[in-house]
C-alpha cells in the first residue's frame, strides 16, 4: 500500500540531552527522583519529555507520555468550541512524531477519535490547520489525508479551492508536499462517498503546467479505481 502506513517504522536516533531545553531536562531528572511524572507532563513538555523518552529509552515515561495523548484524545468531543484547541495540538504532535521519529502510534489514536466527532474532524482538517498546513512537508498531508476518513472529499474541495486560486494568478500546480493529500486508498474513499468531487479533482490536476507530474497522478487514480473495484470503503 502507499502512503504513511507503507513508509514510515522504525526508531528515531539517540539524542544528546544538551539538545533539549532546560525546562525539560529538569522536568525528567525531577520524574526520575520522584517516580512520578503526573505534574511534570504538562502540553508545553510533552514534545520534548517524549523525544527524550524514546531517545533514551525509557519505557515507564514513554508510556505516561502515551497515556498523557490519549487522555487529551479521549476528552474530544465533537464540538469545535470544547475541543478545536484540543484537537490542533494532538494534530500538531502527530505530525511532528511521524516526522521525526517514524511514530504512527499517535496517528491510529487520533485517528479512531476523530471518527466519532466527524463535525470537529472536518472543522480541523480544511479550516483550522489548513493555512499553516501549506508551510508542511508531505507528511503532514498525508496524515490530513489519513485521518479524514469519509471526509475526504472536504479535503479534496480545499485543494481544489486552492488550485483555483493559482489559476487566477495565471498558476496552475500542485507543490510536491500537496501530493501527500493523494494517497490512492484516500482517492478511493472520495470517489465511494463523492463520485463528482473525485472527477472534479481528477479535472483540475489534468490543467497542471508540469505533464511530467501526470503519469505519478494517473498512477494514484488507477491505484484508487482498483480499490474501488475491490470495494474499498474507509470509514
Amino acid at each position: 500500500s502507499s502512503g504513511i502506513n507503507a513508509e514510515y517504522g522504525g526508531v528515531p536516533p539517540m539524542l544528546e540531552l544538551s539538545e533539549f531545553s532546560e525546562d525539560a531536562v529538569r522536568a525528567f531528572l525531577t520524574c526520575c527522583y520522584t517516580d512520578d511524572s503526573t505534574e511534570q507532563l504538562t502540553r508545553k513538555r510533552f514534545r520534548e519529555l517524549n523525544k527524550i523518552a524514546t531517545a533514551l529509552e525509557v519505557p515507564w515515561l514513554r508510556h505516561a507520555c502515551l497515556e498523557f495523548y490519549e487522555a487529551v484524545c479521549s476528552d474530544l468531543k465533537d464540538d469545535i468550541d470544547h475541543s478545536g484547541d484540543d484537537a490542533l495540538f494532538l494534530f500538531w504532535e502527530t505530525g511532528y512524531f511521524l516526522v521525526e521519529a517514524k511514530d504512527k502510534k499517535f496517528m491510529s489514536l487520533l485517528k479512531g477519535r476523530l471518527r466519532r466527532c466527524r463535525n470537529l474532524r472536518k472543522v480541523l482538517l480544511t479550516d483550522l490547520i489548513w493555512e499553516k498546513l501549506k508551510a508542511c512537508s508531505k507528511i503532514y498531508f498525508e496524515l490530513c489525508a489519513t485521518l479524514a476518513g469519509s471526509d475526504i472529499p472536504a479535503v479534496y474541495k480545499k485543494l481544489m479551492d486552492t488550485l483555483m486560486e493559482r489559476k487566477k494568478d495565471g498558476q496552475v500546480f500542485l507543490a510536491r508536499n500537496e501530493r501527500g493529500l493523494l494517497i490512492p486508498s484516500c482517492l478511493a474513499t472520495c470517489k465511494t462517498e463523492d463520485k463528482e468531487v473525485f472527477e472534479n479533482l481528477w479535472d483540475s490536476l489534468s490543467d497542471l503546467d508540469d505533464p511530467s507530474s501526470l503519469q505519478w497522478l494517473w498512477k494514484s487514480f488507477l491505484s484508487a479505481e482498483k480499490l474501488c473495484g475491490g470495494r474499498y470503503i474507509m470509514f
